[in-house]
Formats: C-alpha cells, structure tokens, sequence
C-alpha cells in the first residue's frame, strides 16, 4: 500500500501547476499527461478536477490525518493556494464560497458550480489535512457546516431535483466530508487517538481579559483562565453536529489558574470540536470561553 500511495504522490506532483493549489485532475497518464482523446463530441480532456478529482482533498485528508504522510500534508496544505480568500472568513464565513468550486485544467474555477455543499465539504477537508493550526481555524466556521448540511428548504445533504446519480454521488461526498470534520471518522486501523495542537481565534463572553487558548497534548487538555481562585470551572466539547460529546465539573483550587484535563483515548474521533469553558457561578455573571480545537 504504501508504494501505491507513493507513486500516487509521484503522479500528483508530476501535475505541478495543480499540485501547488491542491489540485488534482480527473485523470492523466503516470507522467502527468492527457490519458487519452476526449470522447466523441466531446473536448474534455480529463485533466481538470471536476466530478471525479473534486473528491481527492478527502482522500488525502484521510492519508494526512491517519497516518500523517507528508505528501498528504504538503498537498492539503497547497489547497490555501485556491482558498486564498481563507484569511477574510473570519468576518465573513461565506467568503470562501466562490472558491469551493470544481476546477479547469488551467486552475481557473467553474463558476457555475461554486458552493455545492459536497465540494465545500471536499475543500474543507482539504484544509484540514493540513494540519495548520492557523489554517484550519479560519476555514472551518459555522456559516459552512450548515451549508454542508443544508437547510429544511434546501434539503439536507443535497438536491432532491438532481438525477439519482448525481444526487447520490453528492450527497455521499458531502456526509463523508461533514463525517470528518465533525469528528466522527476514526482511523479504523488505529485504536488510539493522538492529538494535534490546532489553536483557534478565541472568543470570551463577560470578560475583559485576555485568554490565552487551550493546548492539546497528548490526552489531555491544559489551559489557563484568569478566573479568581475557588470559582467552580467547567469545560464542554461539542461536535460540528452540536451534539456534547464531553463535560467535566473542575476544582479550581490552583492560585494560578491552570487546568490540566484528562480524556480518555477512545472517546474522541479525529476531527474538529467546540469547546465551552465556563468560570463563575450561573447566573451570576460568569464568564464563559469559547474556542476551536482538533483531534488527531
């Protein structure tokens, strides 16, 4: 397998112009090249990353997040070469929507299909492949996810007026996208989660200090608060589905304010998480912490 993957690489980079934005096409020879003659009465040469390639950040991703090849990082990481707009989502989460596209054999994006849900999944698990802490946080925000998921007018995941071939097929490409992002894609060859040191804009309500993020180490969480001594603290991790999927009550008896949390291995997914950090009494004014961070 791993030579396999390698000479994928190989063919990846041979395709330079389009390695460099985390691109891939369609299809092509070993050397990079035109595979064959377009079909009869056609002019598609195969080479942009369309139908077919749009699914290769999440291929990748996978490599990337798994087994932490760093071809697949490289590439992931290539992919801020098409999301150039990544570093204005931040005050507006739908900025990078133009950019989810389907591509051309030239880089250029094929306008008429920017934003479909399935290829901003596929393009965000391109960004989270990376493993970049800055990266990741700026791409990833909720104005996405929910377009991933869809609406009750829209349709969730999907379509429904698209031919069942193309409805399937997008609506796969878009729960596995939404399934990595969230969590919820597991290295089934790997029974143990290692963690990833992805920092994320933190936002504080009722505070006017600055917090400094929570470090992921090796199962555990560690952070420091500016909270007064002997105020109950609390922490909350949520999945991109909204759901908890950890809470733990914490003594804070440390004059400095550091917390160090333990998790145990198997109970999160790789994947990206919202935490919820809560100092003070309920009701009372307490301050609350608000951040991103990413399980490996």
């Amino acid at each position: 397998f791993a030579t396999v993957a390698t000479n994928c690489y190989t063919v990846l980079k041979a395709r330079s112009a389009q390695w460099a934005k985390g691109q891939a096409p369609d299809w092509c020879t070993s050397s990079g090249g035109q595979a064959s003659s377009p079909q009869s009465g056609t002019t598609y040469s195969g080479l942009g990353m369309t139908d077919d390639a749009c699914r290769v950040p999440w291929r990748i991703c996978m490599d990337a997040l798994w087994f932490d090849n760093s071809d697949a990082k490289t590439f992931c990481s290539n992919s801020r070469n098409t999301l150039s707009k990544y570093t204005q989502s931040a005050s507006d989460g739908s900025v990078l929507l133009t950019q989810m596209a389907q591509y051309d054999a030239s880089q250029n994006a094929i306008s008429s299909t920017a934003g479909s849900f399935h290829l901003i999944a596929m393009w965000l698990c391109g960004a989270l492949g990376s493993k970049d802490s800055s990266y990741v946080s700026q791409c990833v925000n909720y104005t996405l996810m929910k377009n991933i998921c869809g609406t009750s007018s829209t349709g969730a995941f999907g379509d429904v007026s698209l031919s069942d071939q193309y409805y399937y097929y997008n609506q796969s490409l878009g729960m596995l996208g939404f399934a990595a992002l969230a969590g919820m894609f597991p290295n089934v060859l790997d029974d143990t989660i290692r963690t990833v040191n992805i920092a994320a804009p933190n936002m504080q309500k009722n505070s006017n200090e600055q917090f400094k993020g929570i470090n992921v180490l090796q199962n555990r969480l560690s952070f420091t608060l500016p909270a007064a001594k002997d105020q109950p603290v609390s922490i909350a991790l949520f999945d991109m589905a909204g759901k908890k999927v950890f809470s733990r009550t914490l003594n804070n008896n440390a004059a400095s304010g550091r917390f160090d949390v333990s998790i145990n291995k198997g109970l999160l997914c790789p994947g990206v998480y919202m935490t919820k950090i809560s100092a003070g009494f309920a009701g009372k004014n307490a301050t609350e912490y608000f951040s991103r961070i990413a399980w490996k």
